[in-house]
């Protein structure tokens, strides 16, 4: 298993803040935030209400359409989510009932700053519950156009009997260039079309392990990991190395 650059060591390059990632229902995947963390011991206190940004956080983005996800708040009932950007302002808006909503409007320009509001709508108050805001930064054109370029070139020389060295190879890439979200984006992608998939499961548990944030800690991330390879039977992540 490849291990990622010390990128994760700055602040700046922190991208995930969220509540548990445990399995929930029926969904073939580790899903973000949809119950309580699990009781293991002391842990920091964290909001309850706060809408915990996942993807992307204080990041690069490759997409000009980008996804973004959250954490569940348990009294929600719906989100806002709002974009806005140095000069413009809101310029776009949309409330949904689930944890993750992809913007919709036009292509976001290159080289730029945007900042992602998540704010919490209860029917028990009239006012926004609590609210989220992290800001992302759009690559140029040209990173984008080569970056987009090697994924392709990758998937063309990869050896379809060998999805995990593609992962890894792709996601190390997405690593090196600040893009964790566009990474987490790929292979939570992967464990929707092959919930199986160890190689993802544990790419994904290297990408959480290595990210410095308190309120991650907080919230139980890695013994969903474990959980979810241990309900499916996939074996350890030892036994990719």
């Amino acid at each position: 298993m490849f291990q990622l650059s010390s990128l994760f060591i700055l602040p700046s390059s922190v991208l995930l803040a969220l509540a548990s990632v445990l399995l929930f229902g029926i969904t073939p995947r580790p899903t973000f935030a949809e119950t309580d963390p699990p009781n293991n011991g002391p842990r920091p206190t964290i909001d309850a209400n706060a809408p915990y940004i996942i993807s992307p956080r204080n990041s690069d983005v490759l997409d000009q359409t980008p996804r973004f996800q959250w954490a569940r708040v348990q009294t929600a009932d719906s989100y806002t989510v709002s974009l806005a950007s140095r000069g413009r302002g809101v310029f776009w808006q949309v409330e949904v009932e689930g944890t993750e909503a992809t913007y919709s409007g036009a292509p976001l320009a290159p080289e730029t700053e945007y900042t992602l509001t998540v704010t919490t709508r209860s029917q028990q108050s009239d006012r926004s519950d609590n609210v989220q805001t992290t800001t992302f930064y759009t690559i140029s054109d040209d990173q984008r156009e080569m970056i987009e370029a090697e994924l392709r070139r990758l998937e063309t020389i990869a050896d379809p009997n060998d999805r995990g060295t593609l992962l890894n190879s792709q996601v190390k890439l997405l690593a090196d260039q600040d893009l964790i979200g566009d990474a987490i984006d790929l292979l939570d992608l992967e464990l929707v079309n092959n919930p199986d998939s160890l190689d993802a499961i544990c790419l994904l548990d290297d990408l959480f392990e290595q990210v410095n944030d308190t309120a991650l800690n907080a919230l139980g991330f890695q013994d969903s990991f474990e959980q979810y390879r241990n309900d499916r039977n996939l074996g350890s992540c030892e036994s990719l190395t």
